[in-house]
């Protein structure tokens, strides 16, 4: 005879994945095991997680719009692509033989 089922608050359920939590979190606060949480809430975990990365977003851009350079910053990087170009003067090594191993891999050569 199988056990009964723990309830579970399928409400706070849906929170905590909103907020992010990972299925291992979720469990340890329900006192449940992974199997258990993924085998009766996968989909409504995947589905809160989307709603609450969703928030995350529409807060990242009402930031941006408010004036953040940082999270404009941060928003370019992670959705046009943009990177810190880095620059680095190895003429200044001690060794030519270093220096040309920095140009070489500055270079993306896998010579």
């Amino acid at each position: 005879m199988a056990r009964p089922k723990k309830p579970i608050d399928q409400e706070q359920l849906e929170k905590l994945a909103e907020k992010q939590w990972s299925i291992e979190q979720i469990a340890a606060f329900f006192r449940v095991s992974r199997d258990t949480i993924e085998r009766r809430y996968a989909a409504k975990i995947a589905e809160a997680k989307q709603r609450g990365g969703a928030k995350l977003l529409d807060l990242a851009w009402k930031r941006v719009i408010e004036g953040s350079d940082r999270m404009l910053i941060h928003m370019l990087k992670q959705y046009l692509g943009h990177k810190e170009k880095v620059e680095l003067d190895v003429s200044r090594l001690p060794d030519e033989a270093l220096a040309e191993e920095a140009r070489r891999r500055l270079n993306g050569s896998k010579e």
